[in-house]
């Protein structure tokens, strides 16, 4: 067989070998350092026997795929460790991820110090230099094997795989996990680790499910490349916006409240307003009309518009349909009630492009292991809008609001840290849409030509689309690289339909108008959170809720400070005073946003 490798240079041999024989055979160091192999492309283990012609590529710590590996053997690492010092914790999984590893155990919450003391274990069995190796077993055999050792979740998993599946294990000294790999070929090829922390995590991401307890590591081949990596994360730490923001009183939450539902403090709530004011203001220097529209509807509503049959699982419903005669739900999204607004009145080819926007809270039955800060929350207040257009006029108005949401970001400070994805549909899931495939086919190809005419960068989603269309999700990602969608634009050409909606051309028939729904800045809470992290809550002077404080250095100048803080809000300017009897020091202190002015 010839292996062609990474280089272009081919190795022959006359009989099959395994990835880790033919890395020894090109070099011993190779060898050593190697943790894995990507065999035409695929990741395989060390282990892998290969007996037919094909690219192959030897994976170090250098390459993410081996630096992967490393995570992955360490998360079987402390695996051990939790069965060697807690035998009653069940196991579920644990893959490596982007940062490090995980891995889910069925056991009490851990604390820091039981942390420490799984690390020290952990020690242990790394100096040890256990050998992984790599078996398999028949599914019933393999059921019986985690049956014997007592690990009900991995014979559920074991149960879900597919009939043909190999069903492989590693094991470690006495240590057996269910596992596909790769592995390195020894624990001792873990050089450096650290648990960084534990949470809950329900199985499989059901709440219905049981809850476990995740343990957060993260694996380096390096020392120094660990300790770089530490050093890093502490400073994430400290500017995650649900840290900051509570220590700054810009929100705060409250069990008897709700999860995913903030309260804004004072200062939080006065961002949010300027915020508001300034997008409500530009939207109106761009032609947008706003409406004022209920929080609730009946389920007509929905059940006209799709999302009852598309969406219910995620809006809070009130009521019960085999009880009650009219059933509520809290609005889940605007679009529908703008769309009466817009059948109010009869409308003609002239009136279009129609642009509406609302100042608009939102409910959404989040799942509770979703919930974080501001980021992901239950009730919500979004720059939502809806533009009515004739299909003439589609392309132009959808730049339009692209460019609107660029000069929103820029203004923001934000305008680089974005990427822009277009959210298409899955032609293979297409119960989950309305529409023919030849709308979403046209429809996506109109969003693609005017990113590319624009100029904008942008990658592909299959599944991402709403329901009833297409659209760009403007992209970001917080402080520990978890990416959400911050602005939206969706081109419809469907719910008019739905909606019986419609303009008369100049010919006096009846025409099906197209849709936009888009946000501007989009979700008030999540931008928040958004500029809380990226500025670390020293944020630009016009977004700060107290700009100026006034520090008179003794009682009998507190007048004149009174009229310097008057005089300052007559001109606009956020100012307080603090008049406590503390030194000057004390009072001026570290601010996180102010200006101090003292007065004298």
């Amino acid at each position: 067989m010839k292996i062609t490798l990474k280089d272009g240079s081919v190795k022959e041999y006359a009989e099959s070998k395994s990835v880790y024989d033919i890395a020894m055979d090109i070099s011993e160091g190779l060898a050593r350092a190697a943790c894995c192999g990507k065999v035409d492309g695929k990741v395989v283990d060390l282990r892998t026997v290969l007996d037919h012609d094909c690219e192959l590529s030897i994976c170090t710590a250098n390459d993410k795929e081996g630096l992967s590996t490393i995570r992955h053997t360490a998360s079987h690492v402390l695996a051990e460790a939790v069965k060697n010092l807690y035998p009653e914790a069940k196991l579920t999984i644990g893959p490596s991820i982007e940062n490090g590893f995980y891995y889910d155990f069925d056991h009490a919450p851990f604390s820091r110090e039981e942390l420490d003391a799984l690390e020290a274990e952990m020690k242990k069995i790394i100096k040890k230099g256990a050998k992984l190796e790599k078996f398999t077993l028949p599914r019933e055999e393999a059921i019986k094997f985690m049956e014997e050792k007592g690990e009900p979740y991995k014979v559920e998993l074991i149960r879900d795989l597919p009939e043909d599946a190999e069903i492989s294990f590693y094991s470690q000294g006495d240590f057996v996990d269910l596992c596909a790999g790769p592995h390195l070929m020894s624990t001792k090829g873990i050089k450096a680790f650290k648990l960084t922390s534990s949470s809950g995590a329900y199985w499989r991401g059901k709440s219905e499910n049981a809850m476990l307890q995740r343990i957060y590591g993260t694996a380096f081949n390096k020392k120094e490349e660990l300790e770089e990596y530490l050093a890093y994360w502490e400073n994430v730490k400290n500017r995650d916006h649900n840290k900051l923001g509570r220590e700054m009183e810009l929100f705060t939450t409250v069990d008897v409240i709700g999860q995913g539902l903030p309260l804004l403090m004072p200062k939080g709530a006065k961002i949010i307003q300027t915020l508001q004011r300034w997008i409500e203001d530009e939207e109106e220097k761009r032609g947008y009309v706003r409406t004022k529209t209920p929080l609730m509807a009946k389920s007509d509503l929905y059940k006209m518009s799709g999302h009852w049959d598309h969406y219910k699982e995620g809006m809070f419903v009130l009521g019960d349909e085999e009880k009650d005669k009219e059933v509520f739900a809290l609005r889940p999204m605007t679009c529908p009630f703008q769309y009466f607004v817009y059948k109010a009145t009869q409308h003609s080819y002239r009136d279009l492009p129609l642009r509406y926007g609302e100042t608009s809270t939102l409910f959404r039955n989040e799942d509770s292991g979703e919930m974080h800060g501001l980021t992901r929350v239950r009730q919500f207040t979004i720059s939502e809008g809806h533009l009515i257009v004739r299909p003439d006029q589609m392309v132009e108005e959808f730049k339009g609001c692209l460019a609107l949401a660029k000069y929103c970001l820029d203004t923001l400070g934000v305008g680089d840290d974005v990427t822009y994805r277009l959210s298409r549909w899955d032609p293979d899931n297409k119960e989950k849409y309305i529409g023919d495939a030849e709308v979403w086919e046209e429809t996506e190809n109109h969003i693609r030509n005017v990113l590319n005419e624009l100029g904008i960068p942008f990658y592909e989603g299959i599944g991402e689309a709403a329901f009833y269309g297409p659209k760009v999700d403007i992209q970001a990602k917080n402080v520990y690289g978890k990416e959400d969608t911050m602005i939206t634009i969706q081109w419809d050409a469907l719910l008019a339909e739905q909606f019986d909606m419609y303009y008369i051309d100049q010919n006096g028939d009846k025409v099906r108008p197209y849709i936009i729904h888009r946000t501007s800045m989009g979700c008030y809470e999540r931008t928040l959170a958004w500029l809380i992290e990226k500025y670390e809550g020293k944020f630009p002077t016009w977004l700060c809720p107290e700009q100026v404080r006034i520090l008179p250095i003794s009682e009998k100048y507190a007048d004149y400070a009174a009229k310097v803080e008057a005089e300052l809000k007559e001109n606009g300017i956020l100012a307080t005073t603090d008049n406590r009897s503390e030194k000057i020091g004390l009072r001026s202190g570290k601010q996180d946003w102010t200006r101090s002015l003292i007065c004298w």
